[in-house]
């Protein structure tokens, strides 16, 4: 970017001056000139010039930050990008760990600029950057915003990220005198807040002739949660427009839910079975108001008292299909129960076929398939079709003999073949199109992976349209085809999973091709997803992220977004969310995807205030691997816990999935013993007391370090990061 002509700075600097605070030095002309010329290098070439950029400015401040919002001109005037630059790079900079005292310098100096900045659009975008630099200081000066018909989102917006002790009295204090979009603005954060005060204040919204006053105060009350919105709520479920009653009946099962979550079972279990016999007429609502009675309960009816919920709670639960025997991944169903074929079939209608041939038997918690009659195979396929999803089986498979898994099979058997041909010149991870393309990716290598006369572990990921497939074999990726149109017409987009035994075959109709412990988990949609399987549920885990919103959670939730059912951590925040209840000793499971670069961080008994990291714990969430990373402590990588412990070396390296691929992690704490797995593999397993008892690798004190409890939470460095499948068990 070209440097800004000192012209500019001229004109622009001195009218702020005029109303500059006595705590604020006026900016010299050196110092004028030096910020120019830090900002003429922005926007920077990679993120190390820009940190080294911003501890320039930081080192400057407050005068450098009143030298930038001096320099901010009306919105159709575009010459003062270089500042909005150099601002932006100060908020992400000042919002780091340990950067406390920089922070709260930056932050005076924007509430001095917001009071005298000129133009409405300057005030937006210095709020916008208070709303990640700001804190309890800020909340007063923000709250005089909401008032205000340009600034109250921003002000709002600002407040909810901020999230301490004084942001529901600003909330409450301004929606007494709020009219029209704010006052609709207002009474949606009050309920983002979950405001009890508000409960009361908010009610006469619910009658408003204004439909979006009325539907947010409706929204407002059921998040609330307070039991006084009861009778509004139901009554406002019983119009006879099928939109509006489900739209309506599904704050009512939110309602619901946050009378579960407060201890009250027995009315969350009242208001879903009424919710059931009102809808008679409605399966969808029906079934909305069951699942809202497990997910509350944890599929333990033992907490409603009413025989009659529990009946039907409980059948409910025994029409659900059972699952394997052996231990189902995090995340993942069971495809095969380990005792019998309930789930599959054999497949009819395939091209020359008259009737299904081949046979399929359970022997020793195995599907095992021969040619029936000799010389004749067959398809054994699931009831249930898929789209985008991830598979995970055993396998083992007689020398010689062919077989094969087909994704997305449609009725007339087109579909994805990964080929198991273990034979002479066969081919393990082969993707071939049967009745369409033929081979359309060899995989010559992948045989040599595959274990004789022993069980072999297969994933198999098909993602996208065209179809991406992925395969691993025993750990090893052998397999990654991008299917283009041409090479999948004629498929369908979904279809059933099937188990191939290959028809032909001198002296093959003696061999089996066996296939145990088979497991998916979808990738096609949010209601797939952030779903407890039923041995989570027997094993105790309840889920802490429902895919829809943040219930539960507290903090600075506007720096989080929810996209399909994935929890993300936004680009450019830097703030923290918590868990809403504590924990002491626990197991936690969750998946995370990790892009280029990222960093963030899970906190574990924590309290909801400080740098996590050392008034509580900090695990690393981190891709090591870039190269902006290459001069970490040990103590920095993925897995450690800060400071403190440092992940496996050897074990790390191989743990991971490469970046932009989702990850499992369990974390395992247990009075002073944490252990770290992702993907399986322990990363860590250490006590904490024992390794700081010498004192801490990074030679800091960990105040908190050894809290016997305290919230759970994520830790945004700025960068973006998914989270999904978020479920917790307490020891």
């Amino acid at each position: 970017m070209k440097l800004i002509k000192f012209s500019i700075l001229a004109t622009i600097v001195p009218v702020m001056f005029v109303g500059c605070t006595n705590t604020q030095a006026l900016p010299s002309k050196a110092d004028q000139s030096k910020v120019v010329a830090i900002i003429a290098q922005m926007p920077a070439h990679d993120s190390q010039q820009q940190a080294d950029l911003a501890a320039q400015l930081a080192a400057m401040n407050p005068q450098s930050t009143t030298v930038l919002t001096g320099m901010l001109l009306p919105p159709a005037d575009p010459n003062d990008n270089a500042a909005r630059y150099g601002l932006s790079a100060l908020t992400h900079y000042t919002a780091r760990h340990g950067a406390e005292a920089e922070r709260a310098v930056y932050a005076a100096a924007l509430i001095d600029a917001l009071e005298i900045v000129p133009e409405k659009q300057n005030q937006a975008f210095l709020i916008s950057q208070l709303q990640f630099a700001g804190q309890e200081e800020a909340v007063k000066p923000l709250g005089g915003y909401l008032n205000d018909d340009v600034l109250c989102d921003y002000a709002a917006r600002a407040l909810l990220t901020i999230g301490t002790d004084g942001v529901e009295a600003e909330f409450l204090e301004a929606l007494d005198s709020a009219t029209g979009a704010n006052k609709v603005t207002i009474i949606k954060a009050l309920g983002e807040l979950r405001s009890k005060a508000a409960a009361k204040k908010i009610t006469p919204s619910t009658k408003s002739k204004d439909l979006n006053t009325r539907e947010t105060a409706l929204y407002a009350l059921a998040n609330i949660g307070d039991p006084s919105s009861q009778k509004i709520l139901s009554e406002s479920t019983q119009v006879k427009d099928n939109y509006k009653r489900a739209k309506y009946t599904s704050l009512y099962l939110l309602y619901a839910r946050r009378q579960a979550q407060a201890g009250n079972m027995n009315r969350c279990a009242q208001i879903c079975n009424q919710v059931i016999r009102r809808n008679k007429d409605n399966p969808n609502i029906r079934t909305a108001a069951i699942n809202t009675l497990r997910s509350s309960t944890g599929d333990d009816i033992d907490k409603i008292t009413d025989p009659k919920l529990r009946k039907l709670l409980q059948k409910y639960m025994d029409q659900s299909p059972d699952v394997a025997a052996s231990q189902v991944p995090a995340g993942f169903v069971s495809l095969f129960n380990g005792k019998d074929l309930t789930g599959w079939k054999l497949h009819d209608g395939l091209p020359g076929e008259t009737e299904p041939t081949g046979k399929w038997t359970v022997e020793d918690g195995a599907i095992v398939g021969v040619q029936d009659p000799p010389g004749k195979g067959g398809f054994l396929t699931t009831t249930e079709t898929f789209r985008d999803f991830e598979l995970m089986l055993e396998t083992k498979i007689d020398w010689p003999f062919d077989s094969g898994v087909f994704l997305r099979v449609g009725p007339d058997g087109k579909s994805h073949q990964v080929t198991l041909d273990y034979r002479d010149g066969g081919e393990i991870g082969g993707i071939y199109c049967p009745w369409t393309q033929g081979f359309v990716h060899h995989c010559s290598d992948g045989i040599k992976s595959f274990n004789k006369d022993q069980w072999n572990k297969l994933r198999i990921t098909c993602e996208g349209q065209p179809a991406r497939i992925k395969v691993w074999l025993n750990s090893t990726q052998i397999t990654d085809f991008q299917h283009t149109e041409a090479t999948t017409a004629g498929i369908p987009e979904e279809g059933t999973i099937c188990l191939q035994i290959h028809p032909g075959g001198e002296g093959y109709d003696k061999s089996q091709a066996r296939f145990r412990n088979i497991f998916v988990r979808r990738l096609d949609g949010a209601e797939k997803i952030n779903v407890l399987t039923k041995q989570e549920k027997a094993d105790g885990f309840v889920s802490l992220f429902n895919g829809r919103d943040l219930t539960g959670w507290v903090g600075s939730k506007a720096t989080y977004g929810i996209k399909n059912g994935i929890l993300f951590c936004r680009k450019g925040t830097g703030r923290n969310i918590y868990t809403e209840k504590e924990y002491d000793n626990f197991v936690l499971r969750f998946e995370f995807k990790l892009q280029p670069g990222t960093n963030n961080g899970l906190g574990i008994r924590t309290p909801l205030k400080g740098d996590a990291a050392y008034v509580g714990m900090e695990l690393q969430i981190l891709d090591n691997t870039a190269e902006k990373y290459s001069n970490l402590h040990n103590w920095q990588y993925h897995g450690s816990v800060y400071g403190i412990v440092a992940a496996d070396k050897t074990k790390r390296e191989s743990a991971f999935n490469p970046v932009g691929e989702w990850n499992y992690e369990e974390v395992i704490a247990d009075s002073t013993r944490i252990i770290v797995k992702v993907n399986g593999e322990t990363i860590v397993d250490a006590d904490i007391k024992e390794a700081s008892k010498n004192g801490t690798l990074s030679g800091k004190e960990h105040p908190g370090l050894l809290n016997e409890t305290g919230h759970i939470g994520f830790l945004g460095h700025g960068d973006y990061v998914e989270f999904r499948n978020l479920r917790i068990k307490e020891l």
